[in-house]
């Protein structure tokens, strides 16, 4: 059985070098148990904006709120929930929306 730690370090760097050759300058990101989320440089943006940050800095509790919510309000976040749970209550996908948006910014 292969080591579950170095197929992540090894996902990871084939998500580097697949950024690297096709652009955008997005970063891929590794939420919950292992499922790994592509943040477009676009939603990167938002954050920085909402909280006067870069991505992945540290953030005071007030800022992380800031980049939560920032977070959801991105078309990438709406396109993410519509695409894993394309019939899912509103309230169900401002949910996972929500469980999304806080791994991403811890």
């Amino acid at each position: 059985m292969a080591d579950v730690k170095r197929c992540k370090v090894a996902m990871q760097a084939a998500m580097r070098l697949i950024n690297e050759e096709c652009g955008d300058a997005g970063v891929y990101k590794t939420v919950g148990d292992g499922v790994m989320v592509y943040l477009p440089k676009s939603a990167m943006e938002d954050i920085q904006k909402a909280t006067g940050k870069r991505f992945g800095e540290p953030l005071t509790d007030s800022e992380r709120q800031k980049a939560v919510e920032a977070c959801m309000r991105g078309e990438w976040a709406n396109h993410w929930v519509n695409s894993i749970a394309p019939d899912a209550s509103p309230e169900v996908k401002n949910m996972l929306k929500r469980k999304l948006c806080e791994s991403l910014v811890d």
